[in-house]
């Protein structure tokens, strides 16, 4: 890119600003055009073309110019340069791209003078990577804290388990009628799962390592669907299952893949609040199993998808957002990898690829 006010000894310092990582928008004391580099186009575009006509509200996006009231700090800027000719105003700012992508900026403007007059340089420096660790950072700090305080309540709930299976033992012991029996036998299963839950969350708090046994992807589905089923067609979801043949079977965390199911056939629940209809699919190669669900709802908005895995992010007023966090971790810890396609009114494929180079052979 070049000025409107070509040089022939310029040339050398735009090939050098050219090359820089930094976007540099240079405008005139009158808020017309003066100079962009290429990093400057390449995110903004051609904005009203390189003349002294374009303004400063055709050159930089308007949520910039609203937000950071560009053309106030100009202002002061131009009145303030006289008494300190040093003067610069930096702040940190979040940019939505013409593209719709998210990222940081640490944003410079710059009085400089000029041959015609005050010139005002604008740097913008993209931060958006240590923005990102930063907040990861942040982040794991969060789960760290989550963790303890889950790793706390998951104790306490197995005291009370261990208390409620024990009066449920005695009275088995002392009930004489049948059908009471049966049901004392569905609240010690009741409470068999609620125990294992509370361990399965302590361990997955404190970092154990991970139990691995021999389990047939089916027997995960079917299993989960025996206590989803119902749950999932009150609310008027047809769910339809689509298995492989012969169902692949691997090494892993039995639990833990019914959580992920879990919290998935949930999430698929939210995004149908009128009914709709949920695939579960599983599939496989040589090397690797996949588990897919696949639901008719409203799709994720573009503009938060790469946010849903963040923990804590949620559009929920209820909730902690932990969802589908979790969900990833689970995934992460099998060495497998989840993905989605979503687009908005058409609906949402989750889908989890499992390597099966750790598989157990089939008796």
């Amino acid at each position: 890119m070049t000025s409107i006010h070509p040089k022939p000894e310029e040339e050398e310092l735009k090939m050098i600003l050219d090359m820089l990582p930094f976007a540099i928008l240079v405008i005139d004391e009158h808020q017309n055009f003066y100079y962009g580099n290429q990093r400057y186009f390449e995110l903004f575009g051609d904005a009203g073309g390189e003349t002294r006509n374009a303004s400063i509200e055709e050159l930089l996006p308007r949520q910039l110019i609203e937000d950071e009231h560009i053309v106030q700090r100009i202002h002061l800027l131009k009145e303030m340069f006289h008494q300190n000719p040093q003067i610069i105003q930096i702040s940190r700012y979040r940019l939505i791209l013409p593209d719709q992508e998210e990222r940081f900026y640490r944003i410079h403007i710059l009085p400089v003078p000029g041959e015609e007059g005050l010139l005002f340089m604008f740097i913008l420096e993209d931060l958006t990577n240590s923005h990102d660790r930063e907040m990861n950072v942040l982040q794991q700090a969060k789960l760290l804290a989550l963790g303890e305080m889950a790793a706390g309540i998951a104790h306490e709930l197995n005291n009370f388990m261990s208390i409620l299976m024990g009066h449920i033992e005695l009275a088995l012991i002392k009930n004489a009628d049948a059908r009471v029996g049966d049901h004392l036998k569905f609240l010690r299963n009741q409470v068999e799962s609620i125990s294992q839950f509370a361990a399965s969350v302590l361990k997955f708090s404190r970092q154990d390592p991970l139990e691995k046994q021999p389990v047939f992807l089916d027997e995960v589905v079917r299993e989960t669907m025996r206590f989803m089923a119902a749950r999932l067609r009150q609310n008027g979801i047809q769910v339809d299952v689509e298995l492989a043949h012969p169902t692949p079977r691997l090494l892993a965390n039995k639990s833990q893949l019914q959580q992920l199911l879990i919290n998935l056939l949930l999430n698929a629940k939210r995004a149908m609040p009128e009914g709709g209809n949920i695939t579960i699919r599983v599939t496989a190669t040589r090397e690797t199993a996949c588990l897919e669900i696949v639901d008719s709802g409203m799709g994720i908005p573009q503009d938060i998808q790469k946010k849903i895995f963040n923990p804590f992010f949620t559009t929920r007023k209820e909730g902690w957002g932990l969802g589908l966090n979790i969900c990833q971790k689970i995934v992460r810890n099998h060495q497998g990898r989840l993905t989605f396609e979503s687009r908005e009114g058409r609906g949402t494929v989750f889908r989890i690829e499992l390597p099966l180079k750790s598989r157990i052979p089939n008796p």
